[in-house]
């Protein structure tokens, strides 16, 4: 590892340690509340969506603060690419093990976000606890995630925050309007949409197979979209 990857691991985790420390607050809290709370609930789920949340939001905030710092200090793709790697694996790692650890020590029975995601696109029994493959689907879940905010960050400073609030707007109004018509109708446009990630869904392997796929997309889109941001402003 050359000097200049190291300092520019450092300087990216040193911009992301107000999204880290937030995390790590949201995961001490919702320990504190499953431990208050665990004597009354033998089963949990989805406890982890904040945190999931958080993520996304890191990745979009985190673009800006990298990008700045990437294209300030000439940065080469390859030392962009590896920084964003680590700072991604920092935080969904935090996000995966904190998460399944405090389910599994606060209940006896839990579900995580990811797992919920399949167990509600194919209807299967639950695993009811898996600690390595739960930890492991839902660091390349919030993988995706995060990966998706970044690409939204870059969308936001390529396009505005106008585009992508009413891209998020379209998707949230296609989702509800979905699920307000699954109950008149055996068709709805989410099952257009979602054909293809909810068959994906049918097993572990698959299912993170497709979020390492998703991650990949949106982190290299959004490096695209900052280079064209980049060269529009030199060539201006």
């Amino acid at each position: 590892m050359t000097d200049r990857l190291k300092n520019t691991i450092v300087c990216s985790l040193l911009l992301a340690r107000k999204y880290i420390i937030i995390l790590l607050a949201v995961e001490l809290l919702t320990a504190a509340a499953l431990y208050i709370i665990r004597e009354r609930f033998y089963f949990v789920a989805g406890t982890d969506m904040l945190p999931l949340l958080l993520t996304m939001l890191s990745g979009m905030s985190f673009f800006e603060r990298h990008n700045a710092f990437c294209t300030a200090n000439a940065v080469s793709r390859r030392n962009r690419v590896i920084s964003a790697g680590v700072i991604s694996a920092v935080i969904c790692l935090l996000v995966s093990a904190v998460s399944v650890i405090v389910m599994c020590t606060s209940t006896h029975l839990w579900i995580s976000f990811a797992e919920l995601i399949r167990t509600v696109a194919y209807t299967r029994m639950i695993s009811g606890g898996n600690i390595p493959a739960d930890i492991i689907e839902l660091f390349f879940f919030a993988e995706a995630l995060f990966f998706l905010g970044y690409f939204l960050g870059g969308l936001r400073r390529y396009a505005g925050s106008a585009l992508v609030m009413i891209l998020l707007v379209i998707f949230a109004a296609v989702m509800a309007g979905s699920i307000f018509l699954e109950s008149i109708m055996n068709f709805t446009p989410a099952m257009v949409l979602l054909y293809i990630p909810v068959f994906i869904q049918r097993s572990v392997f698959t299912a993170v197979l497709f979020n390492i796929i998703l991650a990949a997309a949106f982190f290299a889109l959004s490096i695209k979209l900052s280079e064209t941001t980049v060269e529009k402003r030199r060539g201006g």
